[in-house]
């Protein structure tokens, strides 16, 4: 379980690189002027949402920033790429912690 374990998290560290700079980034999420650079599958993969978009094969994304703020959907990316979130530098937590939020 441990070796599973490392092996998981050195692949979330390793997309969270390539996302960070740029490389193999094959999707667009854009949020007023501000786009987010990401892998279509690791987005699909977390969410539900992100699946049926690209399903349709789009390659950009145009998200209303009066439903959700760029702060928070980076917030999210880094969770869905580490497995970690902080909320209002107060509170950092791994995904077991978010069932109580």
């Amino acid at each position: 379980l441990v070796l599973q374990d490392q092996h998981c998290m050195q692949l979330l560290d390793q997309l969270n690189k390539q996302r960070e700079n740029g490389f193999l980034c094959d999707c667009t999420v854009v949020i007023g002027q501000l786009q987010f650079k990401a892998h279509r599958n690791v987005l699909a993969a977390f969410s539900g949402y992100f699946r049926a978009v690209y399903a349709l094969e789009s390659r950009v994304v145009f998200l209303d920033q009066s439903q959700i703020s760029t702060e928070g959907f980076h917030k999210l990316l880094d969770f869905i790429y580490t497995g970690n979130i902080n909320i209002d530098g107060l509170v950092s937590c791994g995904s077991s912690c978010l069932m109580g939020l």
